[in-house]
């Protein structure tokens, strides 16, 4: 039995989104979390304190509330002592043990203890439990969480392979978000939030009132009026939003299959906005996601001089688009995020592979010479010609941002990339079907004849069309130059072979990746996933660093 001349497309279809993705996908997980119960302190004779820890394990599965009182008690004991000795070792390993355990009791229960004050039973008496409210951020208020010990947390991943954590006082705790919300685009938000916190809990009589310190904003805390460093744990909460959203599956639909960009196209941020702090802005490549960056992110928000100086944000975007017009969604996005959140000093943009063209046009001025380059040179006035023809317009009419001071390129193809352009890149760029919007669009400009010798084709253009070497607004956007007096640097993978200039990170040559008239530029020993190699990370800390003096 013969196929079918439809089935037969199907299977070629899918072999090529095979061979397409195939660079970019494995049986590795992004991130892994498993639940894990932590080993107590070694327990100390004639220790109320440990009598307490050892009796709330005992009965946490089935007595959860139970335990919380005894876990409560042991904190109390705990913070007692360093109130005597601050500097007692063994109380604050015990303070911080008996608060993370608390949570675990609390996320047993099944109680949410954070809606009002909560009396909870103890050996002797009761304590009632409340939570201190930041009124400055209301979404951030606990009774719209849920809080998951860090200790309690296996990790492991290929995004999460190293865990940053900080000793000090408190129980790190993962902040989940009980509920989506409802604003959060208009808020650049995640629906479901996952923040990283520290508990830390204060006794005065009977009342225990517990406070959520962002180790992001914070480096100390108090206890009986004496200062700590606070604890941190940098890694959890980005392998639990890891491990509870498969973004991998996301990447590879959001190539093939872009949507509407008033669903998918976004800048996030990742804290409360601080207006004190630069704001660093990282662009994602193809086939890929905000989920890129976690390895960067990882690092970077581990180290005390970036946090104290830096604020990161996320554009996603859906990499099926062509990036002109990705470029053109994510000017609309700043200028909503900067009405929300005006900035007191220039933005940082670091863009990797594709990521990196689109920061490209943030910092480029092109008038009309895109247009009559790559364009075709209609004759006219084109701002009439596109005048109701928007996408259009904005793909190739805008100017470069006043608000970025600094742009850092990763693995990006200047050039186009000969993957793109082969026969590889040729079936992938059939593969992707294209929104209304983009379709729609491509129909007109072959109607109307607004771009001369443009006629309709088998498919609306896309994101894999404009990284072809050959493309012409590749070719176009090259003869631009960035503009003056914004710091440029580049990080370019050769795979650890060492013969740049003659070098390739494995999709990406050299000759594409290099630009002239760089502040700096680094050569990495990685494949295209440049952005996620330990020497490319310390690379932008340094960069950071250097930048915020």
């Amino acid at each position: 039995m013969q196929c079918s001349g439809s089935l037969r497309l199907i299977v070629v279809r899918w072999l090529a989104i095979f061979l397409l993705l195939l660079p970019y996908v494995g049986c590795a997980y992004y991130s892994r979390v498993k639940e894990k119960q932590p080993p107590p302190p070694v327990m100390l004779a004639n220790s109320g304190i440990d009598r307490a820890i050892a009796e709330g394990l005992r009965v946490l599965e089935k007595q959860p509330m139970s335990a919380l009182g005894h876990f409560l008690s042991a904190a109390e004991g705990a913070a007692d002592g360093l109130r005597r000795d601050p500097a007692d070792s063994q109380s604050l390993e015990r303070y911080n043990y008996a608060l993370s355990q608390a949570f675990a009791a609390i996320l047993r229960s099944g109680v949410n203890v954070w809606e009002k004050p909560v009396q909870v039973s103890k050996p002797e008496g009761f304590f009632t439990l409340k939570a201190k409210v930041d009124s400055r951020h209301a979404e951030r208020h606990p009774k719209l969480y849920d809080y998951y010990p860090a200790s309690n947390l296996a990790i492991s991943g290929t995004y999460v392979q190293e865990r940053r954590e900080k000793s000090g006082l408190g129980a790190p705790v993962v902040g989940i978000r009980r509920e989506a919300r409802l604003d959060a685009r208009k808020r650049f938000a995640l629906e479901r939030g996952y923040h990283g916190v520290t508990a830390v809990a204060r006794f005065r009589g009977s009342v225990c009132e517990m406070e959520f310190v962002d180790p992001l904003a914070a480096e100390t805390v108090s206890l009986n009026s004496r200062s700590y460093h606070v604890a941190a744990d940098f890694t959890a909460a980005l392998a639990l939003m890891l491990n509870d959203t498969n973004p991998r599956k996301k990447e590879i639909f959001n190539l093939v299959r872009p949507g509407d960009p008033a669903d998918s196209a976004r800048i996030i941020l990742l804290q409360p906005f601080d207006p004190e702090k630069t704001t660093v802005l990282l662009v994602h490549g193809l086939i890929s996601s905000p989920a890129t960056w976690v390895p960067m992110l990882n690092e970077l928000r581990g180290d005390a001089a970036i946090r104290k100086r830096y604020q990161f944000w996320l554009y996603e975007y859906p990499s099926g688009y062509p990036y002109p017009v990705s470029a053109a969604l994510m000017r609309k996005e700043l200028d909503a995020a900067l009405r929300e959140f005006p900035q007191k000093k220039p933005m940082i943009l670091i863009g990797h592979s594709m990521g990196g063209l689109i920061a490209r046009l943030m910092v480029t001025d092109p008038g009309e010479r895109l247009w009559k380059e790559a364009g075709g040179g209609r004759a006219g006035n084109p701002v009439s010609i596109l005048k109701k023809r928007t996408l259009l317009s904005d793909a190739f009419f805008f100017k470069s941002r006043p608000e970025v001071g600094r742009v850092l390129f990763i693995a990006v193809p200047h050039r186009g990339s000969d993957i793109a352009g082969g026969w590889i890149g040729r079936l992938g760029a059939r593969l992707i079907r294209a929104p209304e919007f983009l379709a729609k669009a491509s129909l007109e400009v072959a109607t109307l004849g607004l771009i001369p010798g443009w006629k309709q084709r088998d498919h609306a253009p896309n994101s894999v069309d404009t990284l072809s070497s050959k493309h012409p607004f590749v070719l176009a956007i090259n003869k631009i130059p960035i503009k003056p007096g914004v710091p440029v640097h580049s990080i370019i993978g050769d795979r650890g072979k060492g013969d740049t200039p003659n070098s390739s990170d494995g999709a990406v040559p050299y000759r594409s990746s290099h630009i002239d008239k760089v502040v700096s530029e680094k050569i990495v020993p990685s494949g295209h996933r440049a952005h996620q190699h330990p020497e490319a990370i310390a690379e932008v800390d340094r960069i950071l660093k250097r930048a915020a003096r």
